[in-house]
């Protein structure tokens, strides 16, 4: 991880993905940073890491992936969001996925 002084290529980064509904977590990966420094640096310099809505086309697409046997891991990352946030979205819709009903 890095110990060092945010950079401006850093914030750019930090903005960017945050606009783009990056999840801290893997906004810290791609910074080699803690996920608390992220979280600290966001609110300095106001990055907005608001949940992002679900279009119809999104759901469209998870209703397809969850079908073909996807697992919500794979799916997240298809969609750059949590695992947790497919497996609520998918239950939201009422779509089953095979893997975690054999678990």
């Amino acid at each position: 991880m890095k110990n060092t002084r945010w950079t401006p290529e850093d914030d750019a980064v930090l903005l960017l993905e945050a606009s783009e509904g990056v999840p801290y977590a893997r906004v810290a990966e791609h910074l080699d940073r803690t996920h608390t420094a992220v979280m600290q640096r966001a609110c300095i310099i106001g990055a907005d890491f608001r949940k992002r809505r679900w279009s119809p086309r999104e759901e469209d697409d998870l209703r397809r992936e969850v079908a073909a046997g996807l697992t919500y891991r794979e799916i997240a990352g298809l969609h750059v969001r949590t695992e947790n946030a497919i497996h609520i979205r998918a239950h939201v819709l009422g779509l089953t996925n095979m893997e975690k009903e054999n678990a």
